[in-house]
């Protein structure tokens, strides 16, 4: 898909259809679908898209063939960062995205006929107001390229209306591929990035025996953990959709580093002799793509940033968990553990869960499609918790675990047993005698939910440790079974319906089945009702969470509170268009959600806060009384017409939980 790009206005033109975007003074970075990210450190603002949807041409070459390309934006959208042992950290993407630009002779862009297509190299920024380029004003217009129409004097229809011409535009195109990032704490510009970039995909392709070109190379600028500047070195596959070929360095990071350090030494045997050279060379990697960069990269800085980064790469100390025989691992956890299960498939996986199981999302848990998988192919698994933990957690919560290992076929819930190593169990490929552990001293990275695995603070190593890693089973009906003071109630179909009326639904079906208990709560006026559930993301669920809140509060114009996380983990390869897709900007959401609710009372409050916990309540405050729902999904149902809420309803002391 191509694009042109404005650095002046504040629209995005599709055909000749416009929208408008709030960029708030930053650069915009498009991917292949038009969605707009942003990125620090921009002098101009690029805040108009023009998608060209057909192509006309011209005998000449087009003007933008004569002039350099800017260097590409790459982005590997929005995936977790592995820690390196010291000095950097790397991620990759199987979708990432880069896009590819030019900004003409000047650099202020061209001037764009959208009758027409034909364009022309703006010489001074800010043009709308002054003459066209020659190329588009000749003698009061220009000649059409060929099939455009024409008017009676040949000249194009566009030369008539000065709409029809946008000034300042960037030509650009931008693709999905596979991208690995690395970034390196102590690398501070941009030609020093680039320069390990290219040595990067140069070591890449000797591991692969490809031609390096079918890779590109790109620098990023990146905060670092301790929020210091830094920049990335970044490395795509140049097919569209990917080839694989990148993600090769993130799989062997620092042996790809060590090889990078090697093709930059000068002065290693066969180089150039020359330790102090800037630039590349023939005799390193100057090649046919690099020869249009070789300004802008920067060898012997490269090489310098490599040379004292590699001895910090062994190992540390304290991350030697398993002592002489620890290994890093350099790729995602369930990407190991999947390649251990091929090898060997008898053997069985022990994955512990660590935290309070009332912050676990399981829902966002990587392993939990994987046990699925596992499970139907008979490989034994163990899930280790601490029994007193699990035990005392939420009805919910319990029951979302419960449900997982039976979904798993193979798997059983099993007691932890402490001093296995001194610090956090993540997973284990189990064997007869002995087990191959990964583990890690970052204890959030052991917490279920969309980051498991992962750390940027400290990285996952492996190694073996002998001897049992878990204890005896727990039986699953004591999670099934609710306390003595709980009582489960399951609303089957009696929700289903259209998403307007959906609460009133719910309550009804409620009222069926606990009548009593809401009439002992609901003596006195109803003052408040707060709402925590952390997925009001998209208008789907915003309408059904308005519902729900309006059927209890009705017309006693309560204050309303509702408590959701501030940001979505969710990544669409296309704009949303349907009310199940979460919005892309926080000032839509907000502004839509507040309106649905104020139907309902004159006071409304939402908070957004991303420690919001995963379990979904509705908090019904009266005059001396409370009431408190636990749903089992909440709002954020995945399919409105097949999806429905099951609730359980109990008295405990003077405020009621309903699960």
């Amino acid at each position: 898909m191509s694009f042109c790009i404005s650095k002046l206005t504040n629209q995005l033109v599709y055909g000749r259809h416009m929208m408008n975007f709030d960029l708030h003074g930053r650069e915009l970075f498009i991917n292949h679908a038009g969605v707009p990210n942003y990125r620090r450190n921009s002098d101009q603002t690029i805040s108009q898209i023009v998608v060209r949807t057909a192509a006309r041409t011209a005998i000449s070459p087009m003007p933008w063939r004569r002039y350099p390309r800017n260097p590409p934006w790459v982005h590997a959208s929005g995936a977790a960062w592995l820690s390196l042992p010291d000095g950097g950290r790397v991620r990759t993407s199987p979708h990432g995205n880069v896009y590819v630009s030019n900004s003409g002779e000047e650099g202020y862009g061209y001037a764009v006929c959208l009758q027409c297509g034909r364009t022309a190299a703006e010489k001074e920024p800010q043009a709308a107001m002054r003459p066209l380029p020659p190329e588009l004003n000749e003698r009061g217009g220009h000649r059409p390229l060929r099939g455009a129409p024409r008017d009676e004097q040949g000249f194009c229809l566009g030369s008539a209306g000065s709409f029809s011409i946008k000034r300042n535009l960037e030509h650009g195109h931008s693709v999905r591929t596979a991208v690995v990032e690395v970034q390196l704490y102590d690398c501070r510009d941009a030609d020093t990035a680039r320069a390990v970039a290219v040595a990067l995909r140069e070591a890449c392709a000797i591991e692969l025996g490809i031609e390096p070109d079918e890779m590109g190379f790109a620098a990023t600028p990146a905060l670092t953990p301790g929020r210091a500047e830094s920049w990335c070195a970044v490395v795509y596959d140049r097919a569209s959709g990917g080839a694989g070929f990148a993600s090769t360095i993130a799989e062997e990071p620092i042996r790809c580093l060590k090889t990078a350090r090697d093709l930059l030494d000068c002065a290693a045997p066969g180089g150039c002799g020359e330790p102090e050279a800037e630039r590349f060379c023939s005799r390193c990697l100057l090649s046919a793509d690099t020869q249009h960069m070789i300004e802008r990269c920067n060898r012997h800085t490269a090489f310098q940033v490599l040379d004292e980064l590699i001895p910090r790469l062994e190992i540390a100390a304290e991350d030697r968990l398993f002592g002489g025989k620890t290994e890093l691992e350099s790729t995602p956890l369930a990407n190991a553990l999947t390649r251990r299960i091929a090898q060997a498939p008898s053997r069985m996986i022990v994955l512990w869960l660590h935290g309070d199981p009332q912050n676990w999302e399981l829902d966002e848990w990587p392993a939990k499609a994987l046990v699925e998988t596992w499970g139907l192919r008979q490989v034994p698994i163990r899930f280790v918790v601490r029994a007193d933990a699990i035990r005392s957690a939420d009805i919910t919560t319990r029951q979302s675990l419960a449900r997982l290992v039976q979904r798993a076929h193979t798997a059983e819930l099993v007691e932890w047993i402490d001093g296995v190593i001194a610090a956090t169990p993540l997973a284990a490929h189990h064997g007869d005698s002995a087990s191959l552990v990964w583990a890690s001293r970052d204890r959030l990275a052991g917490e279920p939910g969309a980051e498991w695995g992962r750390s940027s603070t400290a990285p996952v190593v492996r190694g073996p440790v002998d001897g049992p890693v878990f204890g005896k089973s727990i039986d699953l009906s004591e999670l099934l079974t609710p306390s003595p003071e709980t009582a489960i109630v399951e609303i089957a179909g009696d929700a289903n319906g259209t998403a307007v009326g959906f609460g009133m639904r719910l309550r009804r079906a409620f009222e069926l089945q606990s009548a009593d208990l809401l009439r002992r709560a609901s003596d006195g006026k109803l003052v408040e009702v707060v709402y925590t559930d952390r997925y009001v993301f998209s208008p789907l669920s915003a309408l059904l969470a308005a519902e729900l809140i309006g059927a209890f509060v009705r017309r006693s114009n309560a204050k309303i509170i509702v408590r959701t996380r501030g940001t979505s983990k969710s990544l669409h390869a296309t704009p949303p268009w349907q009310v199940q897709h979460d919005w892309t900007t926080q000032s839509d959401r907000l502004g839509v959600l507040r309106q649905l609710l104020l139907r309902s009372s004159d006071e409304v409050r939402v908070n957004f806060d991303d420690t919001t916990p995963h379990r979904r309540t509705l908090v019904l405050k009266w005059e001396g009384a409370a009431l408190e729902l636990t749903l089992d999904q909440g709002a954020a149902l995945g399919n409105p017409r097949t999806d429905t809420p099951s609730i359980s309803a109990g008295p405990r002391n003077s405020r009621h939980r309903i699960f």
